[in-house]
């Protein structure tokens, strides 16, 4: 458990300034319409931490294996927090084409009075909200649980009842009514009538006292202006046809079975194939469809997982290209053992452990990279940089001189080491480093009930915060612990000998964390002509680290996440297009990623490569004769064999493998698997993308909602 110096040393000045920008859980509480006109009001910390860990809790009930909760509440009386149930709270109104089905969600609040002009906080719906004294404003703080994206709508509410008469509150949740309601609602929206089996429109409405925060926070996920009625207390946006998925839009007989040569043809090398000789698979260079009707369908082309294999593991130059800055967070051991002497070495093992961070420090690249010192031993200390009260530094003497600070007595509590090195990663490391932690320990945890299972936790606590913490021996350490923390966090755990020993184990660090050996990705990407025409890709979610190539997107970018698609309306008779096209990298325009692949044989971490800037005199399209097309029903082994590296996705068992059934692709009637392999600057390529034109004759119900109701008693 972090202890109060901890939190008291770095809240007050952390808490105002990188909380929401890191998106974190959120312990910061604020209110009013500006946040610059309420740090000054942000007192109660304490108060802040626990509804903070309230909300954390609330969020696990939503979790089919989480029944109840609790959390402490630290810094006021229960008497100062309220339980509104939705009856007086609010509520959340869905409706589906104009209200032909509708449901109404609750919207019960723990609501905390600040007194005074501070204004009113608020936990509702898995969000924290703040609400200003005088009611004509409030902002969010951490976004509720309602999110839209692709089309679609996740939400999540809590109707809590009861009251908190004790500090540690007990939350219950009641499974049953919860499955029940959550089950009712999808059904009420999506099968109320059959109109809204494929909705042409969704109104979303919150009633509520922070109505002004959801309405921003509406507007920020939908993209949609929104309606607000300070009369009573509501929000509303609409989403209209344009806005829903693209297989919502049923208009007129849109229907499609490409398997079916009455109204598709699929095209081998420019001549057609006939139904009769159709196996499933075929070169293809086009797909046509023509029901003689008239229609126009829309036509998507999404690529699929991680299909595309252009990559070769090449050494790169970690300082030369550009990657990511990292933050790093020395915990060194300062119990009075490493006044001891280190072997091979004149001085102290604390002596031995300054030199080889100094080294450290010497060796890595400030311009970039900064660093930050915490030490243990009966309790933990920040080693604010000398001379200032900053806990960063990307200057080598101001770490050289905060270095030589760190001091040898006392015991040992790792814990409590990890404790505040996470605390600065949470509130001080910047949100676009690469967070890392160099923890040394010469000796066992001596302090504290259960401090092995309390370390360990941190080192959970590090992984759910992407810090990897690497962990050296020194001495006579608890080797099954530190060899823990570091694979509980995708780090690597050393022991050194002697002090050499030391300095080369800090080295090695270094060179692992700036990464000289990588995989490289060919940037490569795909293109869709409906008609003539050359279709963008568009995105579905907000993502600048997707590379742009010439317009399109680069799908063997090792950042992308499958969020965008090609979409177009084909009408009758159009020729619909799928091709590959890939190019050569720059010299010198890599950069290295986040993204990591380990080998089973060697258990080598590699970090993945990407192209920041093509030659585009060196674009290669693929030909038709090395693109596959595969529909409904086709047998796995007419797939091309599976001879990718080990760093590369399984074409069957990853790529494919969640339209596998006994065997068989199990596709809708309006989708196509393609598949293209060639080759490409000496590499072996693979493209997989599914193809998808008008609608399916099996899927008649759009899912638009997730819908999650939970019931729960607050119960002291």
């Amino acid at each position: 458990m972090p202890d109060d110096r901890a939190v008291s040393e770095v809240v007050g000045y952390v808490l105002l300034v990188a909380v929401v920008t890191m998106g974190i859980v959120t312990i910061l509480l604020l209110g009013g319409a500006a946040i610059s006109e309420l740090e000054s009001q942000v007192t109660d910390e304490n108060v802040d931490i626990s509804l903070g860990s309230a909300n954390q809790r609330l969020g696990a009930l939503s979790s089919a294996r989480v029944n109840s909760t609790r959390f402490e509440l630290r810094g006021k009386n229960p008497s100062d927090l309220r339980v509104h149930s939705n009856t007086s709270s609010g509520h959340i109104d869905l409706e589906v084409n104009g209200g032909t089905c509708s449901a109404r969600l609750p919207l019960s609040t723990i609501e905390y009075e600040r007194g005074g002009d501070r204004g009113t906080l608020g936990l509702q719906a898995g969000g924290q909200f703040v609400r200003s004294a005088t009611g004509e404003s409030s902002t969010v703080i951490e976004p509720p649980s309602l999110t839209a994206d692709n089309g679609t709508l996740d939400i999540t509410t809590y109707d809590v009842s009861g009251s908190i008469d004790d500090r540690t509150v007990l939350i219950r949740k009641n499974a049953t009514l919860s499955e029940t309601r959550s089950e009712a609602v999808v059904t009420e929206l999506a099968r109320g009538d059959p109109s809204c089996n494929r909705p042409s429109n969704v109104t979303i409405t919150v009633q509520s006292r922070y109505y002004q925060a959801w309405g921003d926070h509406l507007s920020d996920e939908t993209g949609r202006s929104v309606t607000k009625n300070p009369a009573n207390d509501t929000v509303s946006v609409h989403l209209n046809q344009s806005w829903l998925p693209t297989r919502a839009n049923d208009s007129g007989n849109q229907v499609v079975d490409l398997s079916d040569d009455t109204m598709a043809t699929v095209t081998s090398n420019g001549g057609p194939t006939s139904a009769d000789s159709y196996t499933y698979s075929t070169t293809t260079d086009n797909l046509q469809v023509d029901k003689g009707v008239g229609n126009n369908y829309t036509a998507v082309a999404v690529p699929l997982g991680n299909g595309t294999q252009s990559s070769s593991i090449k050494e790169v130059d970690g300082e030369t290209v550009y990657r990511r800055p990292i933050d790093i967070v020395f915990v060194i051991d300062e119990s009075g053992s490493m006044g001891e002497s280190a072997t091979g070495n004149p001085g102290s093992k604390s002596d031995a452990a300054k030199q080889a961070a100094k080294n450290f420090v010497d060796e890595a690249n400030m311009s970039s990279d900064r660093v930050a010192f915490v030490g243990f031993n009966t309790s933990a200390t920040y080693h604010r940089i000398e001379g200032s009260n900053r806990f960063f530094t990307n200057n080598t003497s101001e770490a050289d001189a905060t270095i030589n600070t760190y001091r040898s007595d006392g015991s040992t509590a790792i814990q409590r080491g990890l404790d505040k090195s996470n605390t600065l990663h949470d509130f001080r490391a910047r949100a676009d480093a690469q967070k890392v932690v160099i923890l040394l320990s010469d000796g066992e945890n001596t302090v504290g009930n259960n401090a092995n299972s309390k370390t360990r936790a941190q080192a959970q606590r590090a992984a759910k915060n992407n810090v990897t913490i690497f962990t050296v021996g020194f001495g006579d350490p608890d080797e099954d612990l530190l060899e823990g923390v570091a694979n509980d966090t995708g780090g690597t755990y050393r022991f050194a000998e002697n002090a050499t020993e030391l300095n080369d184990i800090f080295q090695n660090i270094l060179s692992n964390i700036t990464s000289v050996s990588a995989i490289v990705h060919r940037p490569t990407t795909a293109q869709l002509s409906v008609g003539g025409r050359r279709i963008k890709p568009e995105l579905g979610y907000a993502n600048p680290d997707i590379n742009r190539i010439n317009g399109s997107y680069d799908i063997n970018d090792p950042r992308y996440r499958g969020g965008f698609e090609f979409s177009a309306s084909a009408a009758d008779g159009n020729l619909i297009n799928v091709s590959a096209v890939s190019y050569d990298c720059e010299p010198e325009a890599y950069e290295l990623t986040d993204v990591f692949v380990s080998n089973n044989t060697t258990n080598r971490p590699y970090r993945r490569v990407r192209c920041t800037d093509v030659d585009n005199s060196s674009r290669q399209v693929a030909s038709p004769d090395e693109a596959q097309v595969f529909l409904d029903g086709a047998n796995i082994s007419d797939l091309p064999d599976d001879d990718e590296a080990w760093y590369q996705s399984d074409l069957v068992n990853d790529t494919l493998a969640p339209y596998i059934s006994g065997g068989e692709l199990e596709l809708d009637s309006n989708e196509a698997v393609i598949v293209f392999e060639y080759s490409s600057g000496g590499d072996t390529s693979r493209i997989v993308l599914l193809y998808q034109i008008g609608l399916s004759e099996s899927r008649s119900v759009v899912e638009i909602f997730d819908v999650r109701e939970i019931h729960a008693t607050v119960d002291d």
